[in-house]
């Protein structure tokens, strides 16, 4: 049974409000902080209103997960992991003549999935004031995606190139989900894959010199 002092009545509740907390399950509260973490932001969002939100102590969401932090990147990778984002993109890295704009298709669609971005936006949302949140990007960029496309894409320079390509990706990111510039949202994916894909293309295997 929750404690008094976990309630937040500001937030709805989960469905297992009013149940013994120990029936919510470890993914229950991953669903519910990625809610709360899409609808508040990083900063917006405590380890009360996701207890509230999944219907459970937040005693229980520390045995799982131990901090906010841990929580959020833990949402993130299962999120990633569940739509199988790293293996489609080591897929669209076996075609390197084309490897920008399926990057982009794929990820500009997985942004838009309703369930896939959601936790990505709130991380971007709050990247540019929060340091905490600056930090759980890099280490997920550098732990879960440079691994991985080190393995497939072979080319020099590479961790300096992809730092080209996370400027050129995160551009878009913004300029089209969070400033919603018309001339960004009114383009459909294919339209801004064909003109930015070439662009990573470049900066992952054209000389740099």
């Amino acid at each position: 049974m929750a404690k008094p002092e976990d309630a937040h009545t500001s937030r709805p509740r989960g469905r297992r409000s009013g149940t013994d907390s120990s029936a919510t399950s470890r993914e229950e509260i991953i669903e519910a902080a990625k809610r709360e973490f899409a609808e508040h932001g990083y900063d917006g969002t405590t380890i009360r209103s996701i207890a509230a939100r999944a219907g459970c102590n937040s005693k229980l969401v520390h045995y799982y997960f131990g901090t906010k932090d841990h929580l959020f990147t833990t949402a993130i990778k299962e999120t990633s992991q569940a739509h199988h984002f790293m293996t489609r993109l080591l897929n669209a890295s076996n075609d390197s003549q084309d490897f920008g704009a399926q990057f982009l298709t794929l990820l500009l669609s997985a942004v838009e999935d309703e369930e896939f971005g959601p936790p990505y936006l709130a991380l971007i949302r709050d990247i540019g004031t929060n340091n905490n949140v600056r930090d759980l990007f890099l280490e997920f960029i550098e732990t879960e995606m440079l691994p991985a496309i080190a393995d497939s894409i072979h080319t020099d320079h590479f961790e300096r190139r992809l730092g080209l390509v996370c400027s050129q990706i995160l551009g878009i990111v913004i300029t089209r989900y969070v400033i919603k510039l018309p001339a960004i949202t009114e383009q459909s994916i294919e339209q801004i894959a064909a003109m930015a894909g070439p662009t990573l293309d470049r900066y992952l295997f054209a000389p740099l010199d």
